[in-house]
C-alpha cells in the first residue's frame, strides 16, 4: 500500500471514530436527561416523605444536592488520598449507595 491510500485509510478511520463519539455523546445526554429527571423526582418524593415522617422538614431537593457533593467530595478524597482510579470509582459508588443502605 502506497503513503497516500494509507493515509486516507487512516483519515477515514478517525473522522469515523469521531463521528461515532458524537452520536453516543448526543445518545448518553439525551437519555442521562430523560434518567436523571425521573431519578431527581423519585428521589425528592421518598425522601420527602420519609423526612416528613420523622419531622425532618428540610427540602428534599436540598437532600439530593447534598448527597451528589458528599459523593464528588468523597471520590476526590479517595483520588487525593491513593491516587487509584479503580479506589476512587469504588469510593463513589459505595458513596452513592449508601444512604440507601442507611
Amino acid at each position: 500500500m502506497d503513503s497516500v491510500s494509507w493515509n486516507s485509510l487512516v483519515v477515514m478511520a478517525l473522522v469515523g471514530a469521531f463521528g461515532a463519539t458524537v452520536v453516543l455523546f448526543v445518545l448518553f445526554v439525551h437519555f442521562g436527561r430523560r434518567y436523571g429527571a425521573r431519578h431527581r423526582e423519585r428521589f425528592e418524593r421518598g425522601v420527602g416523605a420519609r423526612m416528613r415522617e420523622a419531622f425532618l422538614f428540610i427540602e428534599p431537593s436540598r437532600v439530593f444536592a447534598l448527597q451528589h457533593v458528599l459523593t464528588a467530595s468523597a471520590a476526590l478524597l479517595a483520588w487525593w488520598l491513593t491516587g487509584a482510579w479503580m479506589t476512587v470509582i469504588a469510593v463513589a459508588f459505595a458513596a452513592a449507595l449508601l444512604p440507601r443502605w442507611l
